[in-house]
Parts: structure tokens; C-alpha cells; sequence
């Protein structure tokens, strides 16, 4: 790698690194420090730490880069200015089309990572508590998916109903439902249509409504004794992600709207300048999308894909980034913290 290019690297991964850690005392110092470290990983003079390394150049620029070592990224970085463009699963593809597994290290608290590694398959594994920091970090693994067979196996736990009362059961009950739907809705929306997974994020945003009711009471039950430091601070943090879904201003201004249009069907409720522009887009165009099964007469041949994607655009004029964003991160704490709290009650 020339100069240039190492200097273009290195930028790339302080700025991004300041960027995404901004919760730290002092993010600037801290990669500051690393850096050399970095570079020297890149230039190849720390081969126990980086065997592999790929850049994504486009149009002359280096606009993202991954190094690793075995089955473990060690870093995975996109410029900002060309984020969501799909070269970060570019960059990660080719490891996945010859290793059966990879593991990533990721801070808790980088919840732009974490919703990028969901996406792609990757699942937390253990949580942990980062050597010289005091940070808390997760392991995610991705693991290649046997084509012969589906993405679960049935198996037998243990029964941890059977020491717990009535409040705690049901308590632990909704959780793990809540646990499941959160994990359908989100396999479903990955396998749809684009149009039609804006129904399946909507559903995700009434399920952590709900949970957030769950989860706050859950200190005066009588489990709470069995829980384990990794168990109470992931429902600390829960508490905190789950916050703005209690709030009054969320749930009237972006949850209620979405509801009525997603699963009451109701348009009127919604905001008139909303509907006015998106109506007056659909009723200019010269022919509706539809789909259709080919050889089907059948009742259930058509899809209407022009009416999902006249929702899909509705919803997402209420999704801010920030909104989305606090949605994947809660949806991912909720199933980190059911896990562990299952752990503790089978131990």
C-alpha cells in the first residue's frame, strides 16, 4: 500500500472512530493514541493481529476498507459521505463466501455497527467488559447456513417455570414472546418486498411499546435476585432504550399515525398534508404496479404493490434516523437482555 493510500485509510479510520464513539470522556485522545498502532497493523508489521485487508475504491477514491485475521474483523470501516451505499456487505461478502464463521468485536454503545452486523446476519453471542477500558463490548458471530437444512433446530431447555411464581412467569413469558416477534418480524422484513417491509418495522415499534411496560416494573419481582451483574446492567440499559417508547410525544406523534395506517388501515387519521402529496404522486402516474403469480387465476393472484408502497412512503416520512435507529438498538438490548436473564434462571 502507497503513502497516500495508508494516509487515506488512517484518516478514515480516526474519523469514523470519533464519530461512532462519541459517548467516550474524549474520543479524540483515545483513537488519537491507536493510530499508530492501526497503521502499523495495515502496513503489515503486526501480522498476529491482520492477515487480510480490502479497500472498496471507486472513481479513484478509497472510500472503505476491512482488515482481519482467520475468521476475525478486526475492522470494517465506510467513510461517512458514502454510508449506506452497500459497500460495507461488499467489503464483508467475500469472507463470507469462504469462511464458515466470523467474529466481530463491537462496543455496546456503537449502535450503528450493531444494527450494521445485524443486518447482516451476525448474532450476539456474549457480552463483556473490554481489558484497560472498563468498556462493555459484544461478540457477534456469523455463522454460513447449511443449505439443506433451516436457520433453527428444534431442542429441549430447561424448565425454569417451575421455580418461579405467577408474576415472574408471565412476566418472563411476554418477554420472551416479545423476544420471538422482534426476531419474525425483522427475518420477515429482510426476505420481503421493499415496499412491503415497511409493515414489519412498524410492528417492531409497537412491540417495544409494549415491552417498555413490561420491563418497567420488573425490579419488584421476586426473579431480580437471581440475576446475574451481566443481567442487571443489560436491563439498566434496556430501561434507557426503552424510555422514549413510554414517552407521550413519541407514541402520539410517530407510533399512533403509524399504527392507523399500518394496521387500522385508517387514512384519514393521517396527516392530510402527508396523504395530499403522496395521493397527488400516485394518481399522476400512468399505470399501477401490481405483482402477479404467473398461471394463477386464483383469488389470491395479485399483490398490490402500488398501495404498500403508498404506506411504506407514508411511514418513513415519520421515521427519522434517530427514531430508526433508537428502534434497532432497543429491539436488539430486549433480546440480549431475555437471553441472559434465561441464562441466570436455568443456572
Amino acid at each position: 500500500m502507497c503513502k497516500d493510500d495508508l494516509g487515506r485509510v488512517g484518516d478514515i479510520w480516526y474519523q469514523e472512530s470519533v464519530r461512532v464513539h462519541n459517548w467516550m470522556d474524549d474520543p479524540e485522545d483515545f483513537w488519537k493514541r491507536r493510530r499508530q498502532t492501526f497503521e502499523g497493523t495495515i502496513k503489515g508489521a503486526d501480522s498476529k493481529r491482520a492477515d487480510v485487508m480490502s479497500v472498496f475504491e471507486e472513481d479513484g477514491i478509497i472510500k472503505g476498507f476491512i482488515t482481519g485475521k482467520n475468521n476475525h474483523i478486526w475492522e470494517l470501516f465506510v467513510d461517512y459521505p458514502y454510508q449506506r451505499k452497500g459497500i460495507g456487505s461488499t467489503l464483508i461478502k467475500p469472507l463470507m463466501e469462504v469462511a464458515p464463521l466470523l467474529v466481530v468485536n463491537v462496543y455496546m454503545l456503537n449502535h450503528e455497527a450493531i444494527k450494521f452486523y445485524i443486518k447482516n446476519d451476525f448474532v450476539i453471542t456474549k457480552l463483556y467488559t473490554e481489558n484497560g477500558t472498563g468498556f462493555t463490548k459484544f461478540l457477534m458471530e456469523w455463522k454460513k447456513k447449511a443449505l439443506t437444512s433451516g436457520p433453527y433446530e428444534s431442542n429441549f431447555a430447561k424448565n425454569v417455570f417451575q421455580q418461579l411464581d405467577t408474576e415472574c412467569s408471565l412476566c418472563v413469558l411476554g418477554l420472551c414472546l416479545a423476544s420471538h416477534d422482534i426476531a419474525l418480524h425483522r427475518t420477515l422484513s429482510d426476505n420481503s418486498e421493499a415496499e412491503e417491509a415497511s409493515y414489519h418495522f412498524p410492528a417492531s415499534l409497537s412491540i417495544l411499546r409494549e415491552v417498555a411496560k413490561i420491563v418497567e416494573p420488573i425490579d419488584k419481582l421476586a426473579f431480580t435476585t437471581r440475576f446475574s451483574q451481566e443481567t442487571k446492567d443489560l436491563l439498566q440499559d434496556l430501561k434507557r432504550d426503552l424510555q422514549p417508547f413510554q414517552d407521550d410525544s413519541l407514541t402520539k406523534g410517530i407510533l399512533k399515525p403509524i399504527r392507523n395506517v399500518t394496521f387500522h388501515y385508517d387514512f384519514a387519521k393521517a396527516d392530510q398534508n402527508r396523504i395530499g402529496s403522496l395521493l397527488a404522486e400516485i394518481k399522476n402516474e400512468r399505470e399501477l404496479k401490481v405483482r402477479a403469480s404467473s398461471g394463477d387465476n386464483s383469488i389470491l393472484r395479485y399483490r398490490y404493490t402500488f398501495a404498500d408502497a403508498f404506506r411504506s412512503k407514508l411511514v418513513a416520512s415519520y421515521l427519522t434516523k434517530d427514531v430508526v435507529d433508537q428502534i434497532a438498538v432497543a429491539a436488539v438490548n430486549v433480546i440480549a437482555f431475555t437471553d441472559s436473564l434465561l441464562a441466570d434462571l436455568s443456572q
